[in-house]
């Protein structure tokens, strides 16, 4: 019976043993999982405090003051919330819109009304993310220059037809005879802008008719969690600006590059201890074969130079471990050590090299 269940009894332990093997590698993946979980979470906060943090510096840029800045910061929130836009790029859009395009815009009140009536009517046209940001970017552009050209204008029209309507009705123009002369440069800034903010009211009005989408909601909550971080990134921002962090970033600067110093000197060592190998061996063997005059085998020659360049190869090798050793001391230490160590180190390879030449 034992050995009829023999086999048996093994097969249950190794498929126990495999049972184990297998939760602690579940273990295992769950864990480096989580770790990277953690770690992509904390690199994604990091990644939206700097553009927050730009976007604000930006904002405060133009309006010279923190208690005005954080007023604009609320208008804009309350803008993108009411369009159904992204807080973040319509603060970027704002921005670049005051600060690029001149006296366009007289104020960043008046720029955030333009770019929510321009939110407004890109999700009447269907407009997607892609076109929208593609639009604002040449429409920025042009404006800019004070002129809507017509290769701007085409590409208005291709995501958002209406846009185009709306300025050939400020015109009293047809859509064919804005192209026209959109091509010879009529098409001006404040024509564009006046367009936009003048059918604000009827563009809302439309708006307000398309009932909100998935995606509506997830950016309006979206949006939510940006404003509500945001404090939160103006703490992060002052820890790394805080002069204890810029002195442990110095630190750690000067740490590599002593580091880096000391890595240096350990490969010229390690070139200048093969060299001696080499020209002790030689030597040797010059030697040997001169003494010996055939006395000694061939064979016991080379076992002798092989011995003594063993030993010196061991050598070298506990020189190169202390200098390891060494390094490591100096990754924590301060400048002064860090040059004492350094010169500690170059004078005992170049006293080993001493002691270990070999006269001809």
């Amino acid at each position: 019976v034992d050995k009829a269940t023999s086999p048996l009894r093994k097969i249950t332990q190794e498929m126990q043993n495999a049972g184990g093997a297998a939760g602690t590698l579940r273990k295992m993946a769950l864990q480096a999982v989580g770790a990277f979980a953690t770690f992509q979470t904390v690199k994604a906060a990091v990644q939206l405090s700097d553009q927050l943090t730009q976007v604000q510096a930006r904002i405060n840029g133009i309006t010279g003051d923190l208690q005005e800045t954080a007023r604009v910061q609320n208008m804009i929130y309350q803008a993108a919330q009411r369009s159904r836009g992204s807080y973040q790029e319509m603060m970027g859009t704002v921005a670049s819109l005051k600060s690029q395009t001149g006296d366009t815009f007289k104020s960043l009140d008046e720029a955030t009304a333009f770019v929510e009536a321009m939110q407004k009517q890109f999700k009447i046209a269907g407009t997607d993310a892609t076109g929208i940001s593609s639009t604002m970017y040449n429409l920025t552009q042009a404006l800019s220059t004070g002129v809507l050209r017509g290769q701007d204008l085409n590409i208005v029209m291709s995501n958002a037809p209406q846009i185009a309507q709306r300025i050939a009705q400020y015109m009293g123009l047809s859509v064919g005879e804005l192209k026209k002369v959109a091509a010879e440069g009529k098409v001006t800034s404040d024509i564009v802008k006046a367009a936009m903010l003048g059918a604000a009211g009827d563009i809302d009005k439309e708006f307000q008719q398309i009932p909100k989408t998935f995606g509506d909601v997830f950016q309006q909550a979206k949006n939510m969690g940006i404003r509500t971080f945001q404090p939160i990134g103006k703490a992060i921002s002052d820890i790394v600006n805080s002069p204890a962090v810029m002195g442990a970033v110095n630190a750690l600067g000067s740490g590599f590059y002593f580091v880096g110093s000391v890595i240096a000197l350990v490969i010229q060592g390690i070139g200048a201890a093969f060299g001696a190998i080499g020209t002790i061996v030689g030597n040797l063997w010059t030697m040997i074969t001169g003494v010996a005059g055939g006395v000694l085998h061939i064979g016991e020659v080379f076992v002798i130079v092989s011995t003594v360049a063993g030993a010196v190869v061991g050598g070298i090798i506990n020189i190169l471990a202390n200098l390891a050793n060494i390094g490591i001391m100096v990754a924590a230490s301060n400048r002064a050590k860090l040059a004492t160590l350094a010169k500690m180190i170059r004078d005992t390879v170049h006293q080993y090299m001493m002691d270990n030449e070999t006269p001809v």
